[in-house]
């Protein structure tokens, strides 16, 4: 009996400091999941877009896994105006990519820039987020 208990309590031991070491790395290790060309460029004539318009702009990145993001974007103009989530499926490697697919909402004349943050799970108790702007682009509202 008595050393039943003593294999037991090596094994719980082992198994918690196996724990505490995966925890560790898993916290520490300095994950860098996305290097991107900042600021992304505008690709609208004149830097120019017309609300209800499609926003253009390139990117240009490298990815480092396969974890895919949750990416939050945002237009900026001293007030904060969110967009839609989305999740982008990129394989890793180098990337040069037009997006056109960034519908403008309703939103008064002025200048604007894109802010942007993907979001990474790396693992169950991380997260690493990599935040980028546009250059600064004008809305155009006719209302």
């Amino acid at each position: 009996m008595k050393k039943t208990t003593y294999c037991v309590s090596i094994f719980t031991l082992i198994l918690a400091f196996i724990s505490v070491i995966t925890g560790f790395y898993w916290y520490l290790y300095p994950y860098n999941p996305l290097v991107i060309e900042q600021p992304l460029q505008i690709l609208n004539e004149h830097k120019q877009v017309q609300a209800g318009d499609n926003l253009v702009y390139r990117t240009t990145f490298t990815k480092n896994t396969d974890v895919l993001p949750l990416v939050h974007r945002e237009l900026v103009d001293g007030v904060v105006h969110t967009l839609a989530s989305i999740t982008p499926v990129n394989e890793a490697g180098d990337h040069d990519h037009v997006v056109t697919n960034l519908v403008i909402p309703n939103l008064p004349t002025g200048e604007y820039y894109l802010r942007t943050s993907a979001c990474y799970e790396m693992n169950p108790i991380r997260t690493v987020c990599v935040n980028y702007n546009s250059e600064p682009f004008t809305i155009m509202n006719n209302n």
